[in-house]
């Protein structure tokens, strides 16, 4: 199944509230909606430093991973039937 979503206009909440800032890239709330849509949680890396050519190793970064999880799983519409206040939402998503 292949499942898409789009927002006209972006927030705060969507922006910094449900981000996840890896190393090379930032997952704002609507990378992370598309990909709880899809039930996966994005392929985070981060540098492991550099091989004998100057380029990056990158490795999975799984601190980033276990956050966007975290995220993710509380964002949509769902978001009120699991948490019902913001204190509870921060308390399960913050990393």
């Amino acid at each position: 199944d292949e499942y898409s979503a789009e927002a006209s206009r972006k927030n705060m909440t969507i922006w910094e509230e449900f981000c996840v800032r890896g190393y090379y890239r930032t997952y704002d709330g609507m990378n992370l909606l598309k990909h709880a849509l899809h039930n996966t949680v994005p392929d985070i890396k981060k540098s492991a430093g550099k091989d004998e050519d100057g380029h990056d190793i990158k490795v999975p970064d799984n601190r980033s991973k276990y956050c966007a999880n975290r995220r993710r799983r509380y964002s949509g519409p769902w978001t009120t039937r699991n948490c019902n206040t913001t204190t509870a939402w921060r308390r399960n998503t913050t990393c």
